[in-house]
């Protein structure tokens, strides 16, 4: 099932995040909003999902923040891992990939103040056939010829007039 994370186990192991969705729109395959993983405590934390999700914290324990989502634009963050009054925040989602970030290794325990990875930017494609004229864009813009289409993608906001 696409997008579908890992259960975690007890408390205190965090799931993986789910798979994002693959893409070929560019001329090579992305992934795109990849699930953050879920926070662990004295265990692993969940790995980002691919796709760009973040990594969950880990509260308790140093070492064990899972892999951060790679295979995207941008790779989500890992969280981080610590013990002792730390603040076991889960990793970002990878930027313009619309993923999740990670869980916070955060427990009702003194000392601590974690907070869950802040999830990823979004991003517009816009993708035609090249035998009509470039289009006029402004704003932060990948321009692409790939084959017989001509791509832009949009990182943050802007225009395109055709």
């Amino acid at each position: 099932m696409l997008g579908a994370g890992q259960a975690a186990v007890g408390d205190v192991y965090g799931g993986a995040g789910g798979p994002g969705l693959p893409t070929n729109i560019t001329g090579t395959v992305l992934y795109f909003a990849g699930g953050g993983g879920g926070a662990g405590w004295t265990e692993p934390s969940g790995a980002g999902g691919i796709g760009g999700g973040g990594s969950g914290g880990v509260g308790l324990n140093t070492n064990n923040a899972g892999a951060p989502g790679g295979s995207s634009l941008n790779p989500g963050t890992q969280g981080i891992s610590c013990s002792g009054t730390c603040s076991p925040n889960g990793g970002a989602g990878g930027a313009n990939t619309g993923s999740g970030g990670g869980g916070s290794g955060q427990r009702d325990y003194q000392g601590y103040s974690g907070v869950g990875g802040s999830g990823g930017s979004g991003i517009v494609i816009v993708r035609y056939p090249a035998i009509y004229r470039p289009a006029t864009i402004s704003g932060t813009v990948t321009s692409l010829l790939v084959g017989d289409r001509r791509i832009y993608m949009f990182l943050t906001s802007g225009t395109v007039i055709f």
